[in-house]
């Protein structure tokens, strides 16, 4: 499975016996502090967690909690740290040029003494620990660890410079040469997702660039650029009639949500364009949306860390105006086709304690007729003669096959129909289904609109049947981290 970034400590809500420091989150300042505790291999945040608001009377706890209750007004009443009595932790400001706003240092080491937050014998409060800025993460570059099916990519890390630690957040396997990541492994954490920071006014970040792309890739994201290059890929093809309406068009879809992760700089640092990959927007609002709040529920629900991986899979092919199936690019430079809009999106939902995993697999294409989504996320189906095939599924899967599989020619159109998908004898009238689809057994995924490609065709799989169809699965079991 390969070696664990770092752990996450578990700070149960300490009796009052034991004493300790409680930082409620309704006193946090603006752009607080990253709190971390330094003991733990490469450093471990400390998060808050849904908390009992009683308070003993004990060591004078109860002031600060009915006062910190009052300030609260209702809103993140019950999310706090708990600090153990005589434990220490940093408090660090992230970033180039930002410090805490009250002291001229970007770090320092904080200790609980006596229910109160310690510096060198000074007494700091909670509310203190705001910084200038907001707070930014540092992209690593591990540029000795190769990643993808064909070591086409190279292993990039979101995270956290405190004083001499990395605290990793996100890892991405970038492809340079089209520039797309080809996926991202995080983590959920079900004992703290439910205390996670909620903006009210639902603000959101801009997407950071970065050093990953080599043009202004905000500009391919916008719709006029798409219409542009849609228009130059397919000329003016009916099923592109109503691009730009409604969710038709292409949005920057996230590989690690920013939902997935408990504070705001968190969930701020997912908004980097090496973080998303084109989707369509019906696509991502819909099931995989649906998809992505699921894994939370279920994180919450087992109260476990799970280890999530998510990425894409071949590139679309639209029919042009003279229907000859395309590939889809938001980049057209002089040589070379860069980000690529994906033909499959994947998802890898994986329990250490359990030591099981699941995969979803799905269609990111809303043009396909429902009928032929369906099919061509289930099988390939074999005529009369079975060396001329049905072709639907490699019309739609056209560019993600090319990894060296045994194939059949189909005598028409002279295209390569995948032979690997399950195993079983192919005879004449035989389906090859993609996977044992195990929607029966998922049941604590609830999916609306299943088939219908405009929500997004979604499929269920055992990691063992999805390494067929996706090679670079085979990367999840081994330590390339």
């Amino acid at each position: 499975m390969g070696d664990l970034w770092y752990s996450i400590i578990t700070l149960e809500a300490y009796i009052i016996s034991t004493q300790g420091c409680r930082l409620w989150m309704c006193d946090a300042p603006e752009n607080h502090a990253l709190l971390v505790d330094s003991k733990g291999y490469g450093g471990n945040i400390l998060y808050p967690d849904i908390v009992d608001e009683s308070w003993s009377s004990e060591s004078g706890n109860v002031d600060r909690a009915a006062s910190s209750r009052t300030m609260c007004k209702s809103r993140d009443h019950s999310k706090a740290i708990d600090i153990p009595e005589g434990e220490s932790m940093i408090a660090a400001c992230p970033g180039p040029r930002n410090k805490l706003r009250n002291f001229e240092k970007s770090s320092f080491t904080l200790t609980c003494y006596n229910d109160q937050l310690m510096n060198n014998k000074m007494i700091i409060q909670w509310s203190e620990l705001g910084c200038l800025r907001k707070l930014r993460p540092y992209t690593r570059s591990r540029r000795g660890k190769r990643c993808g099916d064909q070591k086409e990519g190279h292993i990039r890390t979101i995270g956290w410079k405190v004083e001499k630690l990395f605290i990793p957040q996100i890892d991405i396997c970038f492809n340079e040469d089209i520039e797309t990541t080809l996926y991202t492994r995080h983590f959920i954490h079900g004992r703290y997702i439910d205390a996670k920071a909620v903006d009210p006014k639902q603000r959101r970040p801009s997407f950071k660039r970065g050093k990953l792309f080599s043009v202004k890739v905000n500009s391919l994201y916008k719709k006029k650029n798409q219409k542009i290059i849609l228009g130059k890929l397919l000329g003016e093809p009916d099923h592109l009639a109503e691009f730009g309406k409604k969710q038709n068009y292409l949005a920057r879809g996230h590989l690690a949500p920013d939902a997935d992760f408990v504070t705001e700089a968190e969930q701020n640092a997912t908004f980097s364009y090496g973080n998303v990959v084109p989707q369509w927007q019906g696509f991502n609002n819909g099931n995989w949306k649906k998809l992505e709040g699921a894994t939370r529920d279920l994180a919450l629900k087992w109260q476990q860390t799970l280890i999530i991986w998510t990425g894409s899979h071949g590139v679309l092919h639209l029919p042009d105006d003279q229907g000859t199936n395309v590939p889809v690019y938001l980049g057209l430079l002089e040589k070379r086709k860069i980000v690529p809009v994906p033909e499959l999106m994947w998802k890898v939902i994986h329990s250490s304690l359990e030591n099981q995993s699941v995969v979803f697999i799905g269609l990111n294409n809303i043009h396909e007729p429902d009928d032929e989504a369906f099919n061509t996320l289930h099988s390939i189906n074999f005529d009369d003669d079975i060396s001329t095939g049905h072709t639907n599924l490699w019309n739609s899967l056209s560019a993600a096959w090319d990894f060296g599989v045994t194939t059949l020619r189909d005598s028409g159109a002279l295209n390569r129909i995948p032979l690997w998908i399950t195993g079983n004898e192919v005879t004449e009238n035989s389906s090859l289904e993609l996977c044992q689809d195990m929607f029966s057994e998922v049941q604590w995924m609830k999916w609306h609109k299943l088939n219908i490609a405009k929500k997004g065709k979604i499929i269920c799989c055992s990691l063992y049947d999805a390494k067929k169809l996706i090679p670079t699965l085979h990367e999840i079991d081994d330590t390339i981290f």
